[in-house]
């Protein structure tokens, strides 16, 4: 298994990157670095990191610190949703969970594969977003997803078999003597499992696809060797 004071010390990497993430977003999106390669890119993301730790050392961790809590805070959605569902707004009975049944599907594969734009609908739905806005998207944390559909007592019954399957993907990915091939796996797949703020089948989704995708990456490196 993993040490505990290992998981300390990648979470407290993690939280210093994200002290520069708004400010890389803001060269990469609307900057000189919008057409950029990724290789640009991940050299204009380490020099900001870098610059930011030589100029503020531990207050980097705080401004990573506040983003992240900036990012997971969705209570202002979150009343809003309870306030209009269901008195105003129907509850959608699943229907933002729909895309989990094509998640794994490839869409060469399946062509008409309905897209997932979730965030749309989400942020014109409870008008978050103006109704002539089409490309900002408001993320659908998955707490305030299950009330949508299905109120308390989806959010009471869903998050407990959430836990249970974060429980059994920690249980199947994290044991003594496992190998660098379920490590890697097993990092990709809880780096989408914390993204905790985006709709379930999107999460999902992408645990699904990545899996299968590294699995048989080191199926053919096996291979070749």
């Amino acid at each position: 298994t993993i040490p505990f004071h290992i998981l300390i010390i990648a979470a407290l990497f993690i939280t210093l990157f994200f002290g520069k993430r708004q400010e890389y977003r803001s060269y990469v999106w609307y900057g000189l670095y919008r057409d950029a390669t990724p290789v640009k890119r991940a050299h204009l993301f380490f020099t900001l990191v870098s610059e930011g730790f030589k100029e503020k050392k531990l207050g980097m961790l705080y401004d990573g610190y506040n983003f992240l809590i900036r990012r997971a805070n969705h209570l202002s959605e979150l009343a809003v949703c309870i306030e209009e569902t269901p008195s105003i707004i129907p509850y959608w009975h699943g229907r933002s969970l729909k895309p989990l049944l094509t998640a794994i599907i490839p869409r060469f594969v399946m062509p008409w594969k309905p897209v997932d734009n979730m965030g749309q609908e989400f942020g014109h739905r409870y008008n978050f977003i103006s109704p002539n806005d089409y490309g900002t998207s408001i993320n659908l944390p998955m707490l305030i997803e299950l009330y949508i559909n299905f109120g308390v007592i989806g959010i009471l019954i869903g998050m407990f078999l959430i836990g249970v399957v974060y429980r059994i993907l920690y249980r199947i990915m994290n044991y003594e003597g496992m190998g660098e091939g379920v490590a890697v796996i097993g990092a990709i797949i809880f780096m989408n499992l914390m993204n905790i703020e985006s709709n379930i089948s999107l999460v999902f989704g992408n645990v699904v696809e990545n899996t299968i995708i590294m699995y048989l990456i080191f199926v053919i490196l096996k291979i070749r060797k």
